[in-house]
């Protein structure tokens, strides 16, 4: 059974890092009404509420639990890969890294107007401007603790794709069948919806507009923009 929850700020801030940042998406996702309507997620009910194995004395066991936090951070390495121009860069790779990856294959941006989308503590990096006036990837880099990370990537058109090679264009089975079933679902809009799949430490946001892939967000767990 699948229970709906509405998300307060994260779901609602990716979106607007896929109409503000990054990818093709100067046309936002309206319902049939013509407005954005309400974000939810779906998700099942068992990754909302935790069951514990109990032994025959009645003791809790955690070797399940355990094992799922080892699968996650397994996953990581591969997952947080992805490939821009040929070039592959992996989201939790020192900032500046990234940076001068990107700067060896893309052209800078340095007009992409985020009036009222600021965040405070958070600095922008933009690649190649498309024809929707957009840049085709963005990185948001900030400070964690002392250290400068990515808090976000955020990237769509052809030269992006994913270490599993999904790209804009994908349809949702593409990606189901890449990726498995999404850790949760976002309604953004009549048109439109997220497929979030979480790991240890970030998530992978998959936005889809018109039943087509629009643009990918990797987003740190620490990332300000959720705050």
């Amino acid at each position: 059974m699948k229970k709906k929850t509405t998300i307060a700020i994260i779901l609602a801030t990716t979106m607007m890092l896929t109409l503000m940042g990054c990818g093709d998406a100067s046309a936002e996702a309206t319902s049939e009404t013509g407005e954005v309507t309400e974000v939810q997620t779906e998700t099942n009910s068992d990754t909302d509420s935790k069951t514990e194995d109990k032994d025959i004395d009645g003791e809790a066991e955690t070797g399940s639990e355990d094992a799922s936090k080892t699968s996650d951070a397994a996953a990581t390495s591969d997952e947080a890969s992805f490939e821009y121009k040929g070039k592959t860069i992996s989201f939790t790779d020192d900032a500046q890294a990234v940076i001068d990856a990107l700067d060896s294959v893309g052209t800078q941006a340095t007009d992409v107007d985020r009036t009222g989308f600021e965040v405070e503590g958070v600095k922008w990096n933009d690649w190649d401007m498309n024809k929707g006036g957009t840049p085709n990837i963005s990185v948001a880099t900030q400070d964690d603790n002392g250290k400068e990370i990515i808090g976000c990537i955020c990237g769509g058109g052809e030269d992006f794709k994913t270490s599993k090679g999904i790209s804009t264009g994908s349809s949702p089975e593409d990606i189901k069948a890449a990726y498995g079933e999404p850790s949760s679902i976002g309604k953004v809009a009549q048109n439109a919806e997220n497929y979030d799949y979480k790991f240890d430490s970030f998530k992978i946001s998959f936005f889809i507009m018109d039943g087509e892939l629009d643009n990918i967000s990797y987003i740190h767990n620490n990332y300000k923009g959720l705050n």
